[in-house]
Formats: C-alpha cells, sequence, structure tokens
C-alpha cells in the first residue's frame, strides 16, 4: 500500500495565495498551475508522475473539507513544462500520469467492465472472488464449492463485484509535420 504524506499548511499557503476565489466559488472544478506547485512544493509536483490518483483523491477530499458549502471538487492540473512525444509513450509510462501538447481527435463512449467477480453458491452461499483479466470472457466457475463441495452453480454478485471504466482516445500531436495519429486506452478507475 502506497502512503503519500501531503504538507496541507504548503497547500493551505497555495489555495489562500492563488485559488481563494475558486474556493469561494460553487465550482465543482478547480484548476492548479503545475509552475504553480512546483515553486511552493516541489516534492508534491515531482511525485504526481508516479501517484497521480492518489495525490489528486487525497488533495480533492482536503478541498471538499475546506469549501463552505461542502462542494465535491475535481481538480484538474495545468501548465505542466515536462511533455513527451506521443511516439515516445511505451510500457514504462504505464500507470503514470504524463503530459503532450496536442488534441484530443476521437473518444469512444466509456465502456464498464468488471475485474473483480463475485460468485456465491448456490447451495451454500459462500463467496469466491476472482479476478478478470482485461481480454478475459466473465464464465461461472466449473470446479465444484470449496466449503460444501456440490456443484450446483454460482450466482454473480454484482453489488460486491468491482468494475472499472475503460475508453479509447485518438491523439494526435500538436505539430504541422506530422500525420500520425497515435491510440492509447486510458483506463479510469472508479474512486468513492
Amino acid at each position: 500500500m502506497i502512503m503519500i504524506d501531503i504538507d496541507y499548511d504548503r497547500i493551505d499557503k497555495i489555495l489562500n495565495k492563488y485559488y481563494k476565489k475558486e474556493l469561494l466559488s460553487n465550482k465543482e472544478e478547480i484548476i492548479l498551475n503545475y509552475e504553480i506547485l512546483e515553486n511552493y512544493y516541489p516534492e508534491l509536483a515531482e511525485e504526481l508522475e508516479d501517484n497521480y490518483i492518489l495525490i489528486i483523491k487525497s488533495l480533492e477530499r482536503y478541498m471538499k473539507k475546506l469549501r463552505i458549502q461542502n462542494i465535491k471538487t475535481k481538480i484538474r492540473i495545468n501548465n505542466v513544462r515536462k511533455q513527451i512525444k506521443l511516439d515516445e509513450i511505451h510500457q514504462r509510462y504505464n500507470n503514470k500520469w504524463i503530459s503532450f501538447k496536442g488534441i484530443v481527435k476521437k473518444r469512444s463512449t466509456v465502456f464498464n467492465k468488471i475485474t473483480h467477480v463475485h460468485w456465491s453458491c448456490k447451495n451454500c452461499g459462500v463467496d469466491y472472488i476472482y479476478l478478470l483479466d482485461d481480454n478475459e470472457k466473465l464464465n461461472m466457475p466449473k470446479e465444484n464449492c470449496r466449503n460444501c463441495g456440490r456443484n450446483r452453480g454460482y450466482e454473480l454478485n454484482r453489488e460486491d463485484s468491482e468494475y472499472k471504466d475503460k475508453q479509447l482516445f485518438i491523439l494526435e500531436e500538436d505539430q504541422n509535420n506530422t500525420e500520425t495519429v497515435f491510440r492509447l486506452v486510458l483506463f479510469v478507475f472508479l474512486h468513492c
């Protein structure tokens, strides 16, 4: 389990100096300037690359407490200086936060994909959890129940199963001489 120790006193100084108006408004989205974050809290700015989701979710929970109306806040970040070219994206950037200069040419609808399947034995009710790979189809287990030894089938427990959203983006680099279109599949995980 990854733990990020955020110095909220430093975050308060940044918010009070640059984002006081946004915090007092009813806006549900606050756009943080990466350069400001880098100047006042360089350790956190650097940590964003490896733990973007964890840091953003922590900051969103913290900002919700700060706001008078208790508004759920979405945080976006702009002005990132460290940008990579689309043709340089490869496996080492999996689960990393990246920034590129370009446009989104097309995006698909969001597909809901089951990741952890909860099956309940129809005979004794014992739950079993199975991890489902990205390309694997959802099939009921064929083995006998480890608890009662019977094989009367299993029932899918949709409420306890875990899901993730999957969406395909077609991105294009912002260069006049580039005609190559690169495709990236981005996984967006739901956070409760």
